[in-house]
């Protein structure tokens, strides 16, 4: 048993980052220009990592699950988002827009078919993009799952969600700037406000509400740490901006459907890594996908939001070499 644990970790150690191949910015429409970076092998299976948020932008540090020299690694910068322009454009910017964006790149680039990757927001564009696009993917690689659901945005925001009694104390000062009624639904009420407010209220406002999602993301946060990160000159409330509109619009998805939709993937391998200390991202909606998705396979590591344990990080490189022999097989 010692053995076969010890040649599980050796083997899925993680792989040294890739040096980027190739970058550039593609025209989408919309006079929006996607931003773009390949790694690995060209010649390799393709998998394309998609960032979340919504409001991130892609991180090299992702390309560690992939074996550089069997895969050939594409990223990109969702609109609005990263060194994509115009920089935070919401103008012609949803779920929709994104999931075709990912055709023309992959029309772009030659790719026939592709594994696709992605964690958080990451994940719901995934699975959202193969379930309309399901003849154009080999494999899904998913982690810190997230479905869109109003349970889960109830679960995060709300008074009677659970992520106000684990963290009570600090959820007083996330609904500190709201009076009463709109505390009731703070997560509207953060939209209504930052719509309506300008200069250093909205950038308080943005920050207070990034604040709390960042007190999520694990067990054990410090908090001194995260308020000088938060409060400094250098943080971007960019990502905040970003995701209040998705938020305010759902995501552009009719998440009922999404989830019912889910069942049409059960011939794909679908692979899915979730931790259990994911306050953000509650373990209880990727057992739902992993239900949703037959044959899928799903495991819970002792995680929060981003998968950086070593038994983490090693599972989801177990996967992504999984997937090279799973698709080698065909």
């Amino acid at each position: 048993m010692l053995k076969t644990l010890k040649k599980f970790f050796d083997k899925n150690k993680p792989y040294k980052i890739a040096k980027t191949l190739e970058y550039g910015f593609l025209s989408v429409g919309d006079g929006h220009k996607v931003y773009y970076e390949t790694a690995g092998n060209k010649k390799g299976v393709p998998v394309v990592v998609l960032h979340g948020g919504p409001g991130g932008s892609l991180s090299e540090n992702k390309r560690k699950f992939y074996n550089p020299k069997k895969y050939y690694i594409i990223q990109f910068d969702q609109r609005g988002c990263g060194k994509s322009e115009p920089s935070l454009c919401l103008e012609n910017n949803t779920t929709d827009h994104l999931i075709e964006d990912m055709e023309k790149l992959r029309t772009h680039l030659g790719v026939d078919k592709w594994v696709v990757a992605g964690g958080s927001w990451g994940s719901t564009l995934a699975l959202a993009y193969s379930v309309k696009f399901k003849h154009n993917v080999s494999a899904l690689l998913l982690n810190s799952i997230f479905l869109n659901t109003k349970e889960e945005m109830s679960a995060v925001y709300k008074p009677t969600g659970p992520a106000s009694f684990i963290y009570p104390e600090q959820y007083e000062l996330f609904i500190d700037p709201l009076n009463k009624i709109e505390a009731e639904d703070p997560l509207a009420a953060y939209i209504k406000k930052v719509n309506k407010a300008e200069g250093l209220e909205k950038e308080f406002l943005l920050r207070n509400f990034i604040r709390w999602e960042c007190l999520l993301l694990g067990l054990n946060p410090n908090i001194a740490s995260l308020d000088e990160f938060i409060n400094s000159e250098e943080f971007d409330s960019s990502l905040s901006a970003m995701e209040l509109y998705y938020f305010e619009n759902e995501c552009f998805l009719d998440s009922e459907k999404l989830v019912e939709d889910l069942q049409s993937l059960s011939n794909i391998p679908v692979y899915m890594v979730h931790g259990r200390y994911d306050f953000l991202c509650n373990a209880k909606f990727a057992d739902l996908a992993h239900k949703q998705i037959e044959g899928s396979k799903l495991v819970f590591t002792f995680d929060g939001h981003s998968i950086k344990s070593e038994d983490g990080v090693k599972q989801m490189v177990s996967f992504a070499n999984h997937i090279l022999t799973v698709l080698e097989g065909k």
